[in-house]
Formats: C-alpha cells, structure tokens, sequence
C-alpha cells in the first residue's frame, strides 16, 4: 500500500543531550530569518531512520523512512492493514529508545506519502510499459525511460510512476531472492500533492493517510484514467478505393479524432470534445480498420488489504 513516508511532529522537546550521545549527527545553529532567534538543526542518519531533522526553535521533528523496509528490510512487499498496526508499534517503540519520546499517533501529520502496488503481469512487464508510454492523463507530462523500464507522468507537485520491478532490483544490486520475488512485477508508485492529500484529509492526519481507505481513494483515482481495452484505428489500413467512396470532410475528422485520441489519450480527450466524442468514437468503430488491444485492465484487489 505504501512505501516511503514524510511525517512531521510539531511542539515537541527534545534535550540537546540526546542527539550529543548520538553517533552520525549533524548539527547547524543559525538564525531564523524570520524571528532572529537562534535555532539548532539536528539533521540523524539512523539505520532504521534514514532521515530525521529537530528544529531547537520550532521543536519540530521530521522524520522519513520507508515502510517495507523499516518492517522488513525491502519494499518488494505489499503491507497491509495488519502491517500498518506493527509499523506503528515498532516506529514508536523505536523512537523511545532512539530519542526517548513518546507521542500520540494522532500527532503526526504526513508531508509526503509514496502509495504503491505491485501487479503481477508476467511476461507481459515491457508490454504494458510500452502501451502506458503512450497515454496521456490530464494536467501531467509524460516521460519515458529506456522504453519498457519507466513510465512517468508528472507535474510540478505530483507524480505517477510504472516501472519494471525486477529491472530495479538488478540496478540497486539487491539479493537474488528480491530478485527473484520481483520477476513478472509491474510496480505503481503514486507521490500525491500536498493539495491531494488535503483534498481526502484535511489536517493530513498520519493515521488518517496510512489506511486502506486513503489508499484505495488514490488509486482508484488513477486507474480510472488508465484503460487497457481501447481500441485505436490503424490508418495504414485505409485503401485509396476506401478513402473515393467516403466523404473527405468525415474521413479528415476521422483521423484528426484518432490523432488526439492516440496522443492525449481518451479522458483529455472527452474533455476537449464534450458530447461530441461519442459521435466521433462511432465513427471510427464504423470504419472496422481497427487495433484492440490485448492487455489487461490493472486491478487491485482491495479485500486482501484488510
């Protein structure tokens, strides 16, 4: 459900003794621009806490880690509702040793939250890769890399992410049996902006946001937008014979409507035509010089997280 995650905790002390009998801490005073006043930046490396940074001033802690990997020492594995109570235990039973705090969970607001899932497709990774390099999802740019390794639609605040699992773990230089375990894994990791998340919960509440629900209403949201069973017209098709006993201006309407449809893809494109795209979508279904596609829908299995 979800991998990486960026919590804050404000209002909280934490004696400058503490990060002294600390190995691997960085520490910086300054002077806030805004107040004047002195501050400590704490900025920890911990194994289990990849980041934490404690403001003096403020008395506000931020820390960043990734769930799997905290839990289990990989993300290849999906957690689940019961992962999330054992995150919480661990994460703050950790905390007391590490920092000698102790908290209310409700405490915790959520800066940043990686949701993810793993879809098993099989030999069929690069070929669903390759068709996602080809849709267009509103309010994002498309980015392709290495042409059946990443798909990545983004915008300035939020982020979308279809990737070769297996390929990753090569890269990364993980053990064989994570390699092995990614095999046949297409992997989508969604960054949402701090705007989506305020949008579900609006005081970003950490144990609001690490639930099944919040999980499921941001990734339906995406895999509405993401369809598999289009079909698309192949203009290389079209004879000079077809083309004499058609009319030119319909033919032309035609072949523009495929040409944005191919590029924006169809929920841009409903956008853009209105009530007049299913009176262009029956045209081409009419022509029958067409291509379906033979990927399947992605699906998450929401019952299994509970």
């Amino acid at each position: 459900m979800f991998d990486t995650v960026r919590m804050r905790l404000a209002d909280i002390h934490i004696e400058k003794e503490t990060f002294r009998n600390i190995g691997n801490v960085k520490t910086t005073t300054y002077y806030d621009s805004e107040t004047g006043v002195l501050n400590d930046r704490y900025i920890l490396k911990h194994e289990e806490f990849p980041y934490i940074v404690y403001y003096s001033n403020t008395k506000s802690l931020i820390i960043q880690l990734s769930i799997p990997k905290f839990l289990y020492g990989e993300n290849i594995s999906v957690i689940n509702k019961g992962d999330i109570k054992s995150f919480w235990e661990r994460f703050e039973q950790r905390l007391k040793v590490l920092l000698g705090i102790v908290v209310e969970r409700s405490k915790w607001i959520v800066q940043r939250v990686d949701v993810c899932w793993n879809f098993k497709v099989g030999n069929k990774v690069s070929d669903y890769i390759k068709y996602l390099g080809t849709k267009r999802l509103p309010y994002k740019s498309t980015n392709c890399i290495n042409q059946s390794e990443t798909v990545i639609y983004k915008n300035k605040s939020s982020r979308i992410m279809f990737y070769d699992k297996q390929k990753e773990c090569k890269v990364n230089k993980q053990p064989e049996d994570i390699i092995s375990r990614a095999e046949g894994v297409l992997r989508m990791e969604i960054s949402p902006s701090y705007k989506n998340i305020q949008e579900i919960y609006s005081d970003r509440k950490a144990i609001d946001v690490l639930t099944v629900n919040f999980f499921k209403l941001i990734t339906q949201r995406v895999l509405e937008q993401i369809s598999f069973s289009e079909s698309r017209l192949n203009i290389m098709n079209l004879s000079y014979d077809w083309l004499l006993n058609r009319k030119i201006n319909r033919v032309e309407s035609i072949i523009g409507f495929n040409a944005i449809r191919n590029f924006i893809g169809d929920t841009m494109t409903k956008e853009i035509y209105g009530s007049t795209y299913y009176a262009r979508k029956k045209w081409v279904d009419e022509i029958g010089f067409l291509e379906f596609n033979q990927l399947s829908d992605l699906v998450i299995d929401y019952c299994s997280l509970e």
